[in-house]
């Protein structure tokens, strides 16, 4: 499991602990960056999310793709975001240096905007999604709670443009007989399954003990052999069993502007966390 996602579920277990009695707390984030990390359920029907960031974090990206021709930046149809002020703030100021900008590399290209146009973008990214509130921790370990509103206080912000691959998702059916194809090729003996696990999950049960990030690359997809949560929860037939989930892999290398966020040498505030609590209690 990646540091983040251990981060997530270590605040929604104190959140759970400290607030339980008083709200429901469901995690939703994972890898799911469009869909905040924890939402607060309350009686009266006020709820809200509050999304959790660790000291060195990322977040409201968007797809930008370069128009040599006209030598502008256009806004991919398919971001999760909508083209607010602060989106073309940056973006005219990535066309008044179009040369700069427009062959984005896998390290990123710093974006000149100031530091209030990425607060402003924060703000216009998250409170549609009702997030009201922010978590994080300090660098003596201590979790702080804080409202959006403060976000500036909290955490310094930078942006850059990059080209940044997609992710991952779960193969269906269609894509089995592929995956059965390359553990052929690769000279991998196991069989493949899809399970329920939390949704439909394709795995991999194999004697092989050294196939932990594996890369099969097929025709139209490469996949990746996993040992994670996921896999982890699939009883093997026998002892010599291995399971690993499949993941299938994106093709799409999409140039983002990223914002960049880095934790000030900051403690609790306690109105802010006060804040919090009033809205609970």
């Amino acid at each position: 499991m990646a540091n983040w996602e251990t981060f997530e579920i270590e605040c929604y277990e104190k959140l759970q602990k400290d607030y339980g009695e008083f709200a429901k707390i469901l995690p939703h984030g994972k890898s799911d960056s469009t869909k905040p990390d924890i939402e607060i359920i309350l009686p009266n029907g006020n709820n809200f999310f509050i999304e959790v960031k660790s000291k060195n974090a990322q977040c409201c990206q968007f797809v930008l793709f370069p128009e040599n021709k006209a030598k502008t930046f256009r806004f991919s149809e398919r971001n999760k975001m909508k083209k607010t002020e602060a989106c073309k703030t940056i973006i005219e100021c990535m066309e008044k240096n179009y040369s700069r900008y427009c062959k984005p590399t896998q390290s990123g290209i710093a974006i000149d905007v100031t530091a209030d146009t990425l607060y402003n973008l924060v703000d216009e990214y998250y409170s549609p999604k009702l997030v009201k509130f922010f978590m994080t921790q300090d660098y003596n370990g201590n979790y702080i709670i804080f409202p959006a509103a403060k976000f500036k206080n909290y955490f310094n912000i930078t942006s850059c443009y990059r080209k940044k691959k997609s992710g991952s998702s779960e193969p269906s059916e269609i894509h089995i007989p592929e995956i059965e194809q390359a553990l052929i090729d690769y000279s991998i003996n196991g069989s493949i399954d899809i399970t329920n696990v939390d949704k439909p999950r394709c795995f991999l049960t194999t004697c092989d003990n050294g196939l932990h990030k594996k890369r099969l690359i097929c025709n139209d997809y490469t996949y990746q052999l996993k040992t994670n949560e996921h896999s982890k929860r699939v009883v093997p037939p026998h002892r010599l069993a291995y399971i690993y989930e499949i993941r299938k892999l994106s093709n799409t290398n999409n140039p983002n502007v990223i914002c960049q966020l880095e934790l000030k040498d900051v403690c609790q505030d306690s109105d802010d966390l006060k804040s919090f609590e009033n809205l609970l209690k």
